[in-house]
């Protein structure tokens, strides 16, 4: 049996190198679900400004709503915490019973699609955020009474999400715990969804999913 070569001083640099920035991008992502964390508790807690607040410091630079650039480290969580800010605007609505309210949650919503579309940072979470955001927008649909659009984004959520769950349920990495939990959580709720979806719904639905356009 021939010996295994020693591995070069080059060699071992690069790993050193490797392993120094997973942790540094653990830590940094650590720490954005924290704040991802506490905003969300805000929202529970009924402090709905100060979940505005939390939750637009990760997609905006300033008031005048700037986007924040991509960062150099770590994942792009602008459209995590998007999604976030969607969700309390929902919840305010419901709260509030603002006729208004759910169409700013969808405008928010469609951002987060649109941040996680373009964002070069495409990974697994990323690309199921999206199947989440067609979900969630197919959801405020059905409460704004809009039946086609909302069957065609949930007809889309499915497809989506549907080709993904494999790849979810066995991520490894850092962020496995996040991802797994999710995505086992957003799976059950989709086939909830999508059994208490009437079948003409369902019917019209698969024949208008192929239009582009719907949202």
């Amino acid at each position: 049996m021939m010996d295994q070569p020693s591995p070069t001083a080059e060699g071992l640099e690069k790993r050193r190198s490797q392993a120094s920035e997973d942790v540094s991008d653990a830590k940094l992502w650590a720490a954005e679900l924290d704040k991802l964390r506490r905003g969300t508790a805000c929202v529970f807690l009924n402090k709905f400004e100060e979940a505005e607040k939390i939750f637009r410091s990760g997609i905006f630079a300033n008031s005048e709503y700037d986007m924040l650039p991509v960062p150099a480290r770590g994942h792009d969580l602008r459209p995590a915490y998007a999604f976030q800010w969607a969700l309390a605007s929902l919840l305010d609505g419901l709260a509030s019973f603002a006729n208004d309210q759910l169409d700013d949650c969808l405008s928010r919503v469609w951002l987060t699609e649109k941040l996680a579309a373009e964002s070069p940072d495409q990974w697994v979470g990323q690309r199921f955020l999206r199947g989440m955001c067609y979900m969630f927008g197919g959801i405020v649909q059905i409460l704004q009474q809009s039946f086609v659009k909302a069957g065609v984004n949930l007809t889309r959520s499915w497809t989506w999400i549907k080709s993904m769950e494999k790849e979810v349920l066995e991520y490894e990495g850092y962020e496995a715990d996040v991802v797994k939990s999710l995505g086992s959580f957003v799976i059950g709720t989709l086939n909830l969804v999508s059994m208490v979806l009437t079948k003409q719904l369902r019917l019209v639905s698969s024949r208008s999913v192929t239009r582009e356009g719907v949202c």
